[in-house]
């Protein structure tokens, strides 16, 4: 008898606990949807946050590359034996070209692919060391072979006037590098060295590359070492030489190779730092050698590098922002899919009341019936959670996010262990609290007679004072206590969307309003010419004179140095002569730079050299000495330096103004050009574009920026704007839907209560106002709160955000932006009550007594 009493026991908890198939497939679907997309978007932020540490150690990219400006035999010699030194791996940028391989115009043979960079290494760097990311193909290991910069590919197709693909074969022509110091007329003919015909290897990202870069083009090929040696020299230079000999030992006719780089790895317990003392060691042992001409030329010994920690640095600082936009959305997604979840189970399992009573009259223990409550929804809930594995496991391609997303160029599938486990793990623990203490709470109210009426709170009485009955019965069922009404879980679920879609909404305002603003990440400037690859070219009185015009409001001549030192520590700089004394870079605090000896630093720099404003330190550089130096303020700086060199960027390096004059011998390299209103920027260069070439002391055209350098920072940023955009309207339509099912629980749940409304005389339309201002009342409950919520959610994102970017944190409320989604999200709310008013005004009192 025990045993029959309990199968008919779980036989009608399976029955009347069960939550009905519609119920349990909202679970489903809400959490394999929203959890998906929590777990798939915390994913997609390992994967970002993954993906360069993972390729540096693949690529097996070296700690440092160092520039010695001046190749020769014996700084080779002295860089190889330098202590700490693991690997030596040396590279070639030569002169080449593939637009022109026959016999040509100088004009047009120094002008075409000015920028191209045609790389070569004889002892392994790109093969063994410094690999790119290879998107086809591979590297050029075999003979006569080159490997194609994704930057440079549609440029070359465009030349070459077909598509490329591995295997094809392209000409690159190789010129002398004594064009840049011959006497030679623009149209003399020259030739090249020679001409190749090379087969394409592969095409992808070299490990320099990752950060997006704004200043320099990138059009890159590498060629196989076979090609390197027959074009590659290093120079042999002895004191005695008279200057034409130095001339000559400096610009082989035979040779193409313009610069050599020196990729270092270093053992361990050594650092960059030991490399740039021994190669100061090193330039003052070998200087001596070099001929007078060299040395008064100042073209000696330099040290140029690129720093990986440098680079490390300034890859997570890129992707630093997309990562915390990732998890932010995982956070709230998480979120949203808990509060719809939990608004859901609590709605069905608090419907069973009357089930409940009927259990414990055939005898089922409290503990037995809470288990049956429980069990099919946690079943649901790990339907749903094998769900959202899947969903998150189809998204995850989109993942690596941002310019790091090159070194990963088949992404593929994949749910790392790292992040699903934890995830799936608090979601799991999540929604097992919750449908535990709902279970047992309801489990153990269910003996109690309801004692309350359905009186309705102060709150309401005051609303509903007055009211038609529509507008009454409507309010009522959205905020009173009954059966029917809405639980206190659907205006706390409408809140936290209504919060989470405002904040969304606010910080991608203010993020737009940020990249939209040039000035505000460092870019004062209406023009720029930049030239000698940022090395000091510029010849400052001609160019005085070109800018002698009504169309210039001001201009400025900046100097870069890679590696000065402030005080004991190094870092990029950009040097301002007299008249860059008005540049007004965005000011964190202090002030601007006014005088000689002034200086603003980059935050994250002067964390991270312990400066503050009023310190004074002394600052040394190859062109300019050592100059004793004040900091003024700490600023927003753009994303400025030298060619294949480290450079400035939002909180990194420092700008500090000098007394030099940059027509006496201190050659700048930038020339900055504010323009008066209403002067357009391409016509201005068009008028000028004639006379440009003879701003550079070599005769080259320079880089002409009418457009702002972004960081690369600021170029990632400004790919994700529309994302919180994009967040924000996918948490009103999750707030739709689950409205939607909300009040379809509760309309069914109120047919008795409908009908008997038909027979006091409501019409169809009395019951479809009913049910639509129940709808508008959850949502202006939900706007009241979340969106001032929102609003200070959304100003503190942004301001933490900006901190991490080292801008500043000046935030906006977009009012009029916030209005229009208030009244979307009215709209939306009429719009998910349409179908339960519509079911709601056919109930009639026939229809209701049939069915019970």
């Amino acid at each position: 008898m025990r045993t029959r009493t309990r199968v008919t026991a779980r036989s009608l908890a399976n029955r009347e606990l069960g939550g009905g198939h519609a119920g349990l497939l909202g679970i489903v679907l809400v959490i394999a949807l929203g959890g998906g997309a929590a777990i798939g978007a915390a994913v997609a932020a390992y994967r970002t946050d993954r993906a360069y540490p993972d390729y540096i150690d693949r690529a097996d990219v070296a700690e440092v590359v160092v520039n010695p400006s001046v190749s020769t035999q014996a700084m080779d010699e002295a860089i190889r034996g330098f202590d700490g030194v693991e690997t030596v791996r040396r590279s070639s940028l030569l002169l080449g070209t593939v637009s022109i391989t026959e016999p040509t115009p100088m004009a047009e043979a120094v002008g075409s692919d000015s920028w191209l960079q045609v790389l070569g290494s004889s002892d392994g760097r790109f093969t063994d060391v410094d690999q790119p990311a290879v998107r086809t193909g591979r590297v050029p290991s075999g003979q006569r072979e080159v490997f194609v910069s994704d930057d440079y590919r549609s440029t070359l197709e465009e030349i070459e006037g077909r598509s490329l693909h591995v295997g094809d074969t392209i000409d690159v022509a190789f010129l002398s590098i004594t064009l840049f110091v011959a006497d030679i007329a623009p149209t003399d003919i020259v030739s090249p060295l020679g001409v190749e015909s090379l087969r394409i290897s592969g095409f992808g990202v070299l490990p320099d590359e990752v950060l997006p870069d704004e200043l320099y083009p990138r059009q890159r090929l590498i060629v196989s070492a076979d090609v390197t040696e027959r074009y590659d020299c290093l120079t042999e230079m002895r004191p005695d030489m008279t200057d034409d000999e130095a001339i000559a030992a400096s610009f082989p006719q035979a040779c193409s190779s313009q610069y050599h780089y020196y990729s270092i790895n270093l053992l361990p317990g050594f650092e960059a730092e030991s490399i740039r003392s021994q190669f100061a060691a090193a330039s003052a042992r070998l200087t001596p050698d070099l001929p007078p001409a060299v040395v008064d030329n100042r073209s000696g010994y330099f040290y140029v590098s690129q720093d990986r920690n440098v680079q490390d640095d300034a890859v997570r600082q890129t992707t630093r922002p997309t990562i915390a936009a990732l998890m932010v959305f995982a956070a709230v997604a998480a979120l949203a899919t808990l509060a719809s979840a939990a608004l859901i189970m609590a709605r069905l399992l608090r419907r069973n009341a009357a089930a409940h009573r009927s259990l414990m009259a055939i005898g089922a223990t409290r503990a037995q019936r809470a288990a049956w409550s429980a069990t099919p929804l946690l079943a649901a809930a790990a339907i749903g959670l094998t769900g959202a594995a899947i969903v998150a496991l189809c998204v995850s391609p989109i993942g690596p996010l941002g310019s790091v997303r090159a070194v990963q160029p088949s992404a593929g599938f994949s749910l790392p262990a790292a992040v699903t486990l934890p995830a799936i793990g608090v979601l799991t623990a999540f929604i097992a609290s919750i449908v535990s203490v709902t279970a047992i709470r309801t489990s153990r109210d269910a003996g109690d007679e309801p004692t309350r009426t359905d009186r309705p709170a102060k709150v309401m009485r005051f609303l509903v004072h007055g009211s038609r009955p529509q507008v009454t019965t409507g309010i009522s069922a959205a905020m009173g206590s009954r059966r029917g009404g809405a639980s206190s879980a659907v205006l706390v679920g409408c809140v936290v969307a209504t919060t989470a879609g405002v904040t969304a909404i606010v910080f991608g305002f203010d993020l737009t309003s940020f990249v939209d603003r040039p000035a505000s990440y460092g870019w004062p400037w209406d023009v720029a010419m930049l030239t000698g690859a940022g090395y000091g070219d510029t010849v400052a009185d001609v160019v005085e004179a070109d800018l002698d015009r009504d169309e210039v409001d001001d201009y400025s001549f900046l100097a870069f140095d890679s590696s000065s030192f402030l005080g004991d520590a190094a870092a990029p700089v950009i040097y301002g002569f007299a008249n860059a004394a008005d540049t007004e870079f965005p000011i964190l605090s202090g002030r601007l730079a006014r005088s000689a000896g002034e200086a603003v630093i980059g935050a994250a720099t002067a964390d991270a050299l312990d400066l503050h404003i009023g310190d004074q330190l002394t600052a040394t550089s190859v062109p300019f000495g050592e100059r004793p130096v004040v900091v003024v303020g700490i600023a927003v700086l753009p994303s400025l330096g030298a060619f294949l060199a480290d450079r400035t960027g939002l909180d990194t390096g420092a700008f500090i103004l000098v007394d030099a004059d940059p027509v006496d011998g201190s050659e700048p390299s930038f020339v900055a050009v504010r323009l008066s209103s209403g002067t357009d920027s391409d016509d201005f260069v068009g008028d000028l574009r004639s006379q440009m070439a003879s701003w550079d002391a070599n005769g080259q055209y320079p880089i002409v920026l009418t457009a702002p350098v972004r960081s690369p920072e600021i170029v990632n940023v400004s790919e994700l704007r529309s994302s919180p955009m994009i967040l924000g309207a996918l948490l009103i339509g999750m707030l739709a839907i689950g409205l939607a099912l909300s009040i379809g629980i509760s309309v069914r749940d109120r047919r008795r209560e409908f009908a008997i409304l038909r027979s006091l005389g409501f019409s169809g339309r009395d019951i479809h106002a009913t049910v639509r201002w129940q709808a508008i009342t959850i949502v202006s409950v939900g706007a009241l709160a979340g969106v001032p919520l929102g609003i200070v959610a959304g100003r503190f994102a942004w301001m933490s955000f900006a901190g991490q970017l080292g801008v500043g944190r000046q935030a906006s409320v977009p009012f009029g932006w916030l209005a229009l989604v208030v009244a979307g999200t009215l709209v939306l709310a009429l719009a998910a009550a349409a179908p339960s008013a519509r079911f709601a005004s056919r109930c009639s009192p026939a229809d209701v007594l049939r069915s019970t």
